[in-house]
């Protein structure tokens, strides 16, 4: 053989790898066992990678084209029925829909077993005592008439089991303009492992778990004593304590917690955990308008104003899973302070044009951003970015000097210094990195199937599959304002008309440019620059946070223990404390 021939392709990676090319067109959730091989044969051994690349060819290719293309037509199938389309995301629990006169619209195959209700049925129907019912159908004409609470959870019992039951329902819109509510039960049973999840999060003993499950059994201080034989006055102290460890002060707020971590707990504990029924949250974001204008280059953008309108301005730089929105409190509170968040969706995301192939995306999205800030009249603003986006903010800073006063990086992601720091991170950071480094042209394929995981799985556990070797990530999302704004941004992102896909693509062969290094280097001595990191960061772990700090002994590093890439939903204080000072 000829010292410039093409060795031999060894055929056993390449069969496994079509295997499981196949496999996920048949079910997203082989997914992972695709990430395994992919690393295995592929990216796993970096001295291999330039025999590796002999099996990238065209045959591969096609193969993956094939399986993504079986999966896009699957998703754009739809319902002949538009409303079985809506109820088609409960898979496991009682789902139906109400319209304005008070009659189920459509009821899923669960419902019509469970609750007996079907098409037509009035809402009197529902088989729960009649003071719920009623308090459940004046809800539901406030939600029709005037579109308020978009989010509503209530807790009933049923007048069949005398069970309790959770009634959570969302206001939505058919095609037609017609408002509905779409409502999801399930029954309130305390799940296997629940009180060593409560204890845990909120640092309850117990015999104070014990009485959070009485006191959401509806239990009066006077049963509770009765049932586990202690006096009045014992109980109360404890109901005190809980309150104060919950941080809620009644216990209508207290059951509106727990019922929200039950459904978190629903996925969390679960061993054959399916897809979420219910996106979680307990509705207590404000619903916002998106503000939309024309980019310089005619595309359309979209963006958020959270906090207060007229405050002092922050501009927010979202991170590749569009994470839009903080968490209810933090936005309450930015508006208390009056500080004005402004949250740019991404080109791609949402209703915001995605960039032409034929642009240089940093310099393009830096560009959007000048676009939002002059919309909203702002010259000069403080940063608060996530993960790597801080590089198109320091572009429009080079594009308009003064644009930026302070950088506050959260979730900071920097250059990779060496190879070492990909084979650092958690496998499906690394999984994603490896293979925009090592197989770029394969990365289109490997995040479009990730995609139909992400849809197939249902965002809350899709993230905590993203999160699972982050034990500090895992407990955040457990919060119920940290989920709901996550949930809530996942909706944009993995629409089905999003193109969310492309961008997300091309953001991360951005990431390995080597030009990076350069333009955070820039940043020395112009602006103030501080990176705020988790110390169980599954994509920055602390080895590579040390050798970051040598390289940029300039930045302001703060570390966050027990806490991990979602350090802004669970330090969003520090990060308004921090901001304070530049505005």
């Amino acid at each position: 053989m000829s010292s410039d021939s093409v060795p031999e392709r060894d055929p056993q990676p390449y069969d496994d790898l079509i295997g499981r090319v196949y496999d996920v067109a048949l079910n997203p959730e082989r997914y992972i066992e695709l990430r395994d091989t992919w690393e295995k044969h592929f990216i796993s051994d970096r001295t291999r990678s330039a025999a590796n690349m002999q099996l990238i060819n065209p045959d591969i290719f096609s193969h993956f084209e094939r399986a993504i293309d079986v999966l896009d037509k699957l998703d754009s199938i739809k319902p002949q029925n538009p409303t079985q389309e809506l109820l088609a995301q409960f898979e496991n629990v009682s789902a139906f829909i109400l319209t304005g006169q008070q009659k189920v619209m459509a009821a899923n195959t669960a419902a019509r077993q469970n609750l007996g209700i079907d098409s037509g049925c009035s809402i009197k129907a529902l088989p729960i005592f009649e003071e719920d019912r009623a308090e459940l159908s004046r809800q539901v004409a406030r939600m029709i008439r005037s579109g308020a609470a978009p989010v509503s959870i209530f807790r009933v019992r049923s007048n069949v089991s005398n069970r309790y039951m959770i009634v959570q329902m969302r206001r939505a819109q058919l095609e037609s303009g017609e408002p509905i509510v779409i409502a999801a039960t399930s029954d309130l049973r305390w799940p296997d492992g629940f009180k060593t999840l409560l204890k845990e999060a909120f640092d309850l003993s117990t015999a104070e778990a014990e009485v959070v499950r009485l006191l959401i059994e509806c239990c009066s201080v006077k049963e509770i004593a009765q049932t586990r034989g202690r006096s009045v006055d014992t109980v109360r102290a404890q109901v005190k304590a809980i309150f104060s460890k919950t941080e809620t002060t009644s216990q209508v707020e207290l059951v509106r917690l727990v019922l929200s971590m039950m459904d978190m707990a629903a996925i969390t504990l679960a061993t054959d955990a399916k897809p979420a029924a219910l996106d979680g949250g307990d509705g207590t974001l404000e619903a916002l308008p998106y503000n939309a204008i024309t980019a310089d280059d005619g595309r359309r953008l979209e963006y958020l104003v959270l906090g207060d309108p007229k405050g002092k301005p922050i501009l927010f730089v979202t991170s590749e899973y569009g994470c839009f929105r903080w968490p209810a409190s933090a936005e309450r509170e930015a508006k208390r302070r009056g500080i004005k968040i402004i949250s740019p969706m991404r080109a791609g995301y949402g209703n915001s044009d995605l960039v032409s192939q034929r642009d240089d995306l940093c310099e393009r999205v830096a560009r959007d951003l000048l676009c939002v800030l002059d919309a909203e009249g702002e010259q000069s603003v403080t940063v608060v970015s996530l993960v790597d986006d801080h590089m198109y903010a320091t572009m429009a800073e080079k594009l308009r000097p003064g644009t930026m006063n302070a950088l506050i990086a959260t979730a900071g992601g920097l250059p990779f210094l060496s190879e070492d720091q990909v084979d650092r991170m958690d496998k499906w950071f690394r999984f994603v990195q490896a293979t925009a480094r090592l197989t770029p042209n394969m990365l289109p394929y490997i995040i479009k199937m990730g995609y139909h995981l992400a849809r197939r799985l249902g965002p809350h556990r899709f993230f905590q599959t993203i999160y699972s070797d982050s034990a500090a990530d895992m407990k955040t999302l457990q919060e119920p304002e940290v989920l709901e704004a996550m949930l809530t941004c996942s909706e944009v992102l993995l629409a089905q008309k999003s193109k969310a896909v492309d961008t997300f693509v091309r953001q991360t062969v951005l990431e390995q440019q080597p030009w990076l290094l350069d333009h955070v280097r820039w940043l020395k001595d112009r602006m103030p620059v501080h990176f705020l990191l988790g110390l169980e960061d599954p994509a920055m772990p602390v080895e590579s946070i040390a050798e970051h700090q040598l390289a940029f002994e300039w930045i302001d590093f703060r570390l966050y223990p027990e806490t991990g890439q979602l350090l802004l939903f669970k330090h969003w204080r520090d990060v308004l404390d921090l901001a304070e000072d530049y505005l």
